[in-house]
Formats: structure tokens, sequence, C-alpha cells
């Protein structure tokens, strides 16, 4: 006998932890194969856009953006120069602009500089005649003739020269006497002028090459968005590899160490021998008495199953913000569905996720007949997270479990009716976009649901829908099913629409999928104030849940606290004892009347609310 409980000892110490060690093991492939598939996505994304890094080119295409822009103010500045310059010789000279080009072209024209040289010594010829013979002498008229062929000569050199049969009195004057200072700014005018006009042809080029840039920033940045996902969900992935993996290496190392299996500490002595009839009856008792123990030892072992708030606690070591009892005596309005979530996302179509909208007169039966005690718990719950930290009140939430079916959904409506029948405008969010069940509790439309708003295909405020029996209650469904719910999740969107919504609502809560094998409820978790972590007597896996609690750890995930759900009566703790004293079944009856009822999906065994 003293040998089978030692064998017994040393199959019970290796169960355990062969078990958890069996499980890893058929994870590890999938998550290899995660990882590897991840990888050939970023290869082939790579390949086909012709990038390998769209992060750091999108910030090359700024860095050239910046260098334009500051180049365009360098130039806008030389063009202020040079335009005052240009203003302010026009002013010195008196003269226009095409009057200065005239001017110095025509100045540095050799042979229109020689004709009027000629011009000028034929009109002083001219004067002196002229003091000898009359206007009608043959003498000055034979000069006037000469003066005017030179004159005609003039006219076709300056066509010659500027395009132009005639050139202003003033301007032939002042070529006539030229005065180098005057020159010099006429010609500085003119290379002002010239100046100007290059610059603007720069100007317009670096504006082009800017407006190129510019698009292709854009381009950049859409692929650096989708190229950001991607290596968002490798490094989950990869996490998630690496902590299965060490994980499986001390579960290996605890087990080698701990195999420490029961000792005979002293031989049996020899008992005096009884008579026959005697020893088979003191055989029978002493075999019953160690088949009941061993089977009651076998039965607590073998149990791996949370049954009271107590030993919740005591694993964990979080602080426990609420006591849910189990509420047996109402009907639910349909089985929703419990199957267990993978990692892998469901193919379902956006008409089989919808249902139909809900009328403005009818009010879900799920809504109606709870108890006091039921309601009461979500009054307390909601009252110790809003005294949580009285200076930084909580905005939002994200409820999850551990598995499905230990009631985080009805858990989390039930804690939105508790806090819009206070007065806070709520928002229940259904991020759970693998399996979502809100809007089958509640038969709300899911046509356009928080897929939809993400991807921008409908806005927040068309989506959201405001319950007809709370006008402090809005609700916003999971939206058609998309592909690649850890990516739409991820996106920067989510995180402008969390904000969005913080400042809108008084309290926003996130129903998201279970934490074993999906990274969803960690995603979203840093865009609030922390987690709530469901867990249902007598359904959660005490492995599991320890698990959940480890990967919470790495990396830090604000854990707000646990929620014990489905107490039966019996293991009620003394916190919660005190309700069913205090209220008579008088009071709390009429309790029920007056007060808002919230949400139950119970069925016929414990605990009260599973997803």
């Amino acid at each position: 006998m003293a040998e089978r409980y030692i064998e017994y000892s040393e199959q019970q110490q290796q169960v355990g932890q062969q078990r958890v060690i069996e499980l890893i093991d058929e994870r590890l492939p999938q998550l290899q194969q995660r990882v590897e598939s991840i990888q050939d996505q970023i290869q082939s994304f790579r390949q086909e856009n012709e990038v390998v890094d769209p992060v750091q080119t999108a910030g090359q295409f700024s860095g050239t953006i910046n260098t334009l822009q500051q180049r365009q103010q360098a130039t806008d500045v030389e063009i202020q120069e040079n335009t005052s310059l240009r203003d302010s010789l026009l002013d010195q000279l008196g003269l226009s602009l095409e009057e200065a080009m005239t001017t110095v072209a025509l100045s540095e024209a050799p042979r229109y500089q020689e004709l009027l040289n000629q011009l000028k010594d034929k009109e002083t010829e001219i004067a002196l005649e002229l003091g000898r013979f009359t206007e009608d002498s043959p003498d000055i008229q034979a000069l006037r003739e000469q003066r005017d062929l030179i004159l005609e000569l003039l006219r076709e050199e300056s066509s010659a020269v500027l395009g132009e049969e005639r050139v202003p009195e003033q301007i032939r004057e002042q070529v006539t006497s030229p005065n180098p200072i005057r020159l010099s700014l006429t010609q500085d005018l003119i290379g002002a002028t010239n100046q100007i006009r290059v610059l603007n042809v720069r100007n317009s080029a670096l504006e082009e090459a800017e407006d190129e840039v510019r698009q292709q920033l854009e381009q950049m940045t859409d692929l650096a968005r989708e190229y950001d996902g991607m290596n968002q969900r490798l490094n989950t992935a990869q996490e998630n590899l690496a902590r299965f993996t060490e994980r499986r290496e001390e579960l290996a190392m605890q087990a080698a160490q701990e195999a420490q299996p029961w000792q005979t500490l002293e031989e049996p002595s020899q008992a005096r021998r009884l008579p026959e009839e005697d020893n088979s009856v003191m055989v029978g008792l002493m075999a019953g008495l160690l088949a009941g123990a061993g089977a009651a030892f076998l039965a607590e072992k073998m149990d791996n199953k949370f049954h009271s708030p107590d030993e919740l606690k005591q694993a964990t070591n979080l602080p426990m913000i609420g006591v849910i009892p189990y509420e047996g005596g109402l009907q639910r309005v349909e089985e929703l569905k419990t199957q267990s979530h993978s990692t892998e996302t469901e193919e379902l179509s956006a008409e089989e996720n919808s249902s139909p909208t809900l009328p403005a007169s009818s009010k879900p039966t799920i809504l109606n007949n709870l108890s006091f005690n039921f309601s009461e718990a979500f009054r307390s719950l909601h009252t110790n997270l809003s005294f949580m930290n009285p200076d930084f009140p909580i905005k939002s939430l994200v409820v999850s479990s551990s598995i499905p079916g230990e009631g985080k959904s009805t858990v989390t409506l039930n804690l939105a009716q508790a806090a819009a029948a206070v007065g806070k405008r709520v928002l229940l969010v259904d991020a759970d976009l693998r399996i979502p069940q809100l809007h089958q509790m509640l038969e709300l439309s899911n046509q356009h649901g928080l897929s939809s708003v993400i991807s921008r295909r409908v806005s927040s405020e068309e989506a959201i829908q405001q319950a007809t029996f709370n006008n402090n209650l809005y609700f916003l469904t999971s939206g058609p099913i998309p592909p690649d719910p850890t990516s739409l999740l991820s996106s920067n969107m989510m995180k402008q629409l969390a904000k969005e919504w913080e400042e809108s609502f008084d309290l926003v809560l996130y129903d998201t999928p279970p934490l074993g094998g999906l990274a969803d409820a960690r995603i979203i978790t840093p865009l609030t104030n922390g987690l709530v972590l469901v867990a249902g007597l007598g359904v959660v896996d005490k492995s599991m849940f320890k698990d959940v609690i480890d990967i919470l750890g790495v990396p830090k995930t604000t854990v707000l606290g646990t929620v014990a759900n489905g107490i039966v009566q019996g293991s009620v703790t003394d916190y919660h004892y005190y309700y069913t004293y205090y209220y008579s079944e008088k009071s709390r009856a009429s309790s029920d009347q007056s007060e808002s009822s919230l949400v139950s999906s119970n069925g016929h065994n414990p605990p009260s609310s599973r997803d």
C-alpha cells in the first residue's frame, strides 16, 4: 500500500505540469508559423513597393520638404530685396522700366552712337551757318537735308537695335549726352529686374518639387501605416512565442527540481495476528477508509477550478472589486454562442453578423426582473471603480476574461447599466471583432459598427446607437467582422476614436475577446485607464487564469482588479451576505420595481452570466 501511495504522488506531481507543457507544445508550432507568416508578408510588402523601411523613407521625404520650404523662404526674401531696389531706382531715374532698357541698349550700340555724334555735329553746323545765312538760303537747306538724312539713319538703327522705329526725344538726349552714374543706375535697374524674374522662376520650380515630394510622402505615409501595423503584429507574435518558450523551459526546470514524491519514513510494524473473522473486518474497514481518503484527495487534486472569491484572491494577489451573485430565476432571450476563440480570424459575412434594429417601443427581455442582490452587486462594482482614484476618475476601461463563457459580456453590459442609472453618459463598445455578441443580446443592428468606423466607411456618430430604455446609455456594436481584427485595433484611427470618446462620454466600456491566446484586449487597454478581469467561478481554469496573469505582466498591463462572477448561495462572502440579511424579500420586491433593471444572461447553472 505504501508503495502505491508513493507511485501515486509521483504521478500527480507530473500530471499538472505535464499537461501545461503539452498545451504549450501544441501552441508553439502555431505561434512559430504565425511569426513566419507575418515575416513573409513584410518581405512581400517590401518587394512590391520597392522600399525597405517606409517609416524611414517617409522621414526622408519630410526632410526634403523642409529643405524645399527653407529654399522657398530664402528665395522670397531675395525677391523682396530686388523688388525694393528696382522700385527705388525707378524713382531716382524718373524712367519706366522699358525706357531704362531702351537707354542701356542704345548706349551700348556703336553705330547708333556714331550717328548721334554726326547729328550733333550737323545741328551745331546749322546753328553756326544761321549766323551767316537766312533760313531760306540754299546752304541752310542743304545742311537741313543732311540732318534729316542722319535722323532717318538713326531711326533705322534704333529699329535694328530695339525693334522700334522711333526713339523718344528724352531717351535720345540721354544717349547723346551720357551720364556715367545715371547709366550705372540704369544698368542696376535692369539687373534687379532680371534677377526678380530668375527668382520667380526658381520659386515656381521649388513649389512644383514640393508638391511632387508631398504626394510621394502621402503615398509613403499610407505604406508606413500598413508597415507599422505588420510590425506590431510581428512583435506581438514574437513576444507570444518567446513567452511560451520561456514558460515551457521554466515548467521543465520546475518539474525536475520539485520531483519529490512521498517517502516511507518508517516501515510498518507487524500487527498482531487476529482471528480470521476479525482480520477480515479490519481489512475491509481499513480498505474503505483508505479508498474514501484517496478518492477525496484525488478529487481535490483533479479539481482545477475556482469556487470562491477567496480562492481567486489568494491565487492572483489582485484587488477584488466586484462579487456578482448567481441569478438563476430568469430566462435568456436566446442561447449565446460560447465557442472558444482562436487566434485566427473566422470568416463571417456582414449579413450573418447583422440583426434587425430594435424598435423604439420595445425593450429586450433580458433587461427585466432582476433580483435586488444582483442589481446591487453591479452598483457596488461601479462605486468601487468610481472611488479607486477620486482625483483622476476612471473615464474608460476594458472588460475581459481568460477564456470564453465566464460572463464578461453580460458583466460589461450590467456595469454600463449601473453607471447610466446614476446619470453618467455611458458608451459600451463591442470590441470583440471575432465573435461579437452585444447586438444579439440587445437585438441591435450590426450593419455598421466599430470596424466600419475604424475603416472610415461611416462616422462615429452614424454608427453609435442610443438605448431606447435609457437616454444616458449608448452602444457601438462590432460591425462586420474584418479579416484582420488586430490590425484594425492597432491602427492610429482606433487611438483617435478612443480619445474622442473619452471627451464625449463620462464612461467608455470596451467588451473584448478573452485574453487566452488573443492580444486584442492588451492592444486596447493602453488606450484606457485599465482592465477589469472577470473570473467565472466554477468555469475558469486555474492554470489558464494564472497564465493570463503572467501574460498581462509582459509588458506591464494596468489591471484595475478582478470580478468574481457567479457566486451561488452557500458560498457567499460576508460582504455579499450583508445584502441578503439587511433587505427583506418585501424590500427587494419594491426595489426591483423602482430601480433600473440590469442585464443578466443566466442559464440554469452557475455562474450568473456567460459570454
